[in-house]
């Protein structure tokens, strides 16, 4: 059976969140938004960006919120991927995870284009087969179900053992609804309930512990 693992970017494989929260401040003060606190921006970590920017402000229509997302990506395009930080023993983890025979996958809310910017700056075709991301070209998958049945398409997915690692509630519906079982991971930017409360197949508190995580889900298929 084809066996693959579809991974979330921001906060699953790596701490993204000094570049996002900055180029969040950045966009808001371009558009002469109240500025929120840092705590607050980083709740956007996860969802889609129209849908956590609009969150954050409720009052703002949807001419200044496509002004936001083109203002922000392209920022964080430009500057904030410089600060994206893997997490510790993540990278020895995909290597593990790949001997065991699956099929490694990056499947985030980000463009496609900044999704390409780290495949080359950090050689992830190393340990990925592929990459998806929200936006194409004039292509735009909406949110985190709609990315993944993307990728399930593209990774020739259909009739496989799947499964969906991430850290924000979005990700586990994601897999969810895509008959995927599911890792929620703590270390991100959930945490433990949010990720209970979605329905997680099973949590991890350090990447280290996916290895073990994936055999145990493994097993039910054998």
């Amino acid at each position: 059976m084809n066996r693959n693992i579809f991974f979330d970017f921001d906060g699953t494989l790596a701490n993204t969140a000094p570049g996002i929260v900055n180029s969040l401040e950045y966009t808001s003060e371009t558009l002469g938004l109240h500025q929120l606190g840092e705590n607050e921006y980083a709740t956007m970590i996860g969802p889609a960006f129209r849908q956590g920017f609009a969150r954050l402000y409720p009052n703002i229509g949807q001419q200044t919120l496509t002004q936001a997302e083109q203002l922000f990506f392209q920022h964080y395009f430009d500057y904030g991927l410089t600060q994206v930080a893997f997490y510790p023993h993540i990278f020895e983890t995909l290597s593990r995870l790949q001997q065991t025979g699956y099929s490694l996958h990056i499947v985030s809310g980000e463009p496609e284009n900044i999704i390409q910017r780290l495949w080359d700056n950090f050689d992830l075709g190393k340990y990925f087969t592929g990459h998806f991301g929200s936006v194409n070209g004039e292509i735009v998958r909406v949110d985190k179900p709609d990315i993944l049945k993307y990728a399930v398409g593209q990774a020739n997915a259909y009739e496989a053992q799947n499964i969906m690692v991430g850290d924000r509630y979005t990700d586990i519906v994601g897999g969810i609804q895509n008959q995927m079982d599911t890792i929620g991971v703590t270390y991100g930017f959930g945490d433990k309930k949010e990720l209970q409360d979605a329905q997680a197949t099973a949590l991890v508190s350090e990447p280290t512990e996916l290895t073990r995580s994936v055999a145990q889900i493994s097993v039910k298929y054998e």
